[in-house]
């Protein structure tokens, strides 16, 4: 596109809510420099219907879906050790660890004739090991042999998840009308995912995860975040691994 239309392209999708894609490191740079106090990034809808809809779980719509002062808010008190540097350096050991291990597993799902059949499944769960050793402190075993049950809930719910916000997101928004198939299937997965996460939190907090190793410093950071309701805490955790995947 950028070939055919230039540097700077803009499109209008769904809605016809203008879209606009810079191509340039400059302009990247410009943007990024100029995002101002409050930026404003149009939120999940499907997402945040859910959460405002359970309060007994949510008192916000998320880092992800959430504007103003209640985002930075958030930003502020959830992010610095994930955004560290520091964070960054102390965690590369690790990441060996498990480019090693997931080296091991290709080595040993190649058949005769040196071919991975599905590699993109080991993809994914290389995918869901780093994501939750960096965001949970802790190996949940995907690039095992045998994959625990934990660990298979939580992959089904956030494949799930991902599936779901994507068929609400691009399709007719009538779960807004009516709670059709692919909403159900939001909210199950959603509330999975937060009975996942709520069982790690809470034995973490029952077993005293104030020894804060490298590899345990954001999920530490992010459970004594001060002035924060346990539920924000548990929605950040259920954001970065679902932003994790995704990406």
């Amino acid at each position: 596109m950028f070939s055919r239309y230039g540097d700077i392209i803009r499109e209008e999708a769904l809605w016809n809510i203008p879209v606009l894609s810079v191509k340039e490191r400059d302009f990247i740079e410009r943007v990024l420099r100029h995002s101002g106090k409050y930026p404003i990034r149009p939120p999940n809808e499907v997402t945040a219907n859910y959460r405002n809809s359970r309060p007994d779980r949510y008192t916000n719509t998320g880092l992800v879906n959430e504007q103003g002062e209640i985002w930075a808010n958030l930003r502020n008190k959830l992010t610095p050790e994930l955004t560290s540097p520091r964070t960054i350096r102390n965690f590369l050991p690790e990441v060996n660890l498990l480019a090693d291990d997931f080296n091991a597993l290709i080595a040993q799902a190649r058949d005769s004739n040196n071919t991975v059949k599905g590699f993109e499944s080991y993809c994914n769960r290389m995918g869901l090991e780093s994501t939750c050793t960096l965001i949970l402190g802790r190996r949940l075993g995907f690039l095992d042999g045998e994959i625990s049950d934990t660990a298979t809930r939580l992959a089904d719910a956030v494949t799930s998840q991902f599936r779901a916000s994507q068929e609400a997101f691009y399709g007719l928004p009538l779960w807004k009308l009516i709670p059709t198939k692919a909403y159900k299937d939001f909210v199950a997965s959603e509330d999975s995912l937060y009975d996942i996460v709520s069982e790690i939190v809470d034995s973490a907090l029952t077993d005293e995860q104030q020894s804060c190793t490298d590899v345990r410093s954001v999920f530490v950071s992010i459970l004594q975040a001060p002035g924060l309701d346990i539920r924000d805490k548990k929605a950040a955790i259920i954001d970065y691994i679902a932003a994790g995947i995704k990406t």
